[in-house]
């Protein structure tokens, strides 16, 4: 039985023992589970998931102050989102993504983790149900966050050495460059390929 998010494990543990969430734990827990699965995106478990907000919003959680708070941005996400905008590659496999090398990086002065968590950026684009966005990290190696709308990738993301769910998961790997991307490029469009038959 697979959870949607850590926080969820958490909760669930509290409650198998009789533990008590409070108000504090109870807002960090709402807001882990709404953040790892993209405000409620993507899920394993949908019905469990949101009985869980709702236990939570019982004590007194405020989902529009988290919402609120969560959305709070710093102003360097403007020059994040522009790049990865400027930088969106299309595949004609169904596959839409953006990618950042180490010098591009450091001249926006982002760390991977500050790009790769802007995956969203790419969601929903009409004709492409996978996307990515990768950035090769400061040892030269690479990470990737990836999501679809409809295709199961985590094996993607196991396949080099990552993990997450069916529809959102991410991986930090040994190596990067242009091959690694057509790997991933491959990868993605067999998943697609096999979805479509």
């Amino acid at each position: 039985d697979n959870a949607t998010s850590t926080c969820e494990l958490i909760y669930r543990f509290a409650k198998e023992n009789n533990l008590e969430i409070d108000l504090i734990a109870g807002s960090a827990l709402y807001l882990g589970i709404m953040t790892d699965t993209a405000r409620f995106q993507f899920a394993n478990n949908f019905v469990r998931m949101f009985e869980i907000a709702r236990d939570l919003c019982d004590l007194g959680v405020d989902p529009i102050l988290l919402n609120k708070t969560n959305n709070l941005v710093p102003e360097i996400s403007i020059t994040i989102k522009s790049f990865i905008y400027s930088h969106v590659t299309k595949d004609e496999r169904g596959i839409i993504y953006a990618v950042a090398t180490k010098k591009e990086r450091e001249e926006l002065g982002v760390t991977s983790a500050q790009i790769c968590g802007n995956t969203s950026l790419l969601s929903y684009v009409t004709g492409f149900p996978v996307w990515f966005v990768a950035s090769e990290t400061d040892n030269g190696g690479m990470q990737v966050e990836m999501r679809s709308s409809t295709f199961d990738i985590q094996k993607i993301a196991m396949h080099f050495g990552g993990g997450g769910h069916a529809f959102a998961a991410g991986f930090t790997y040994k190596k990067f460059g242009p091959e690694v991307i057509n790997e991933l490029l491959d990868l993605f469009a067999e998943v697609v390929k096999k979805g479509n038959e």
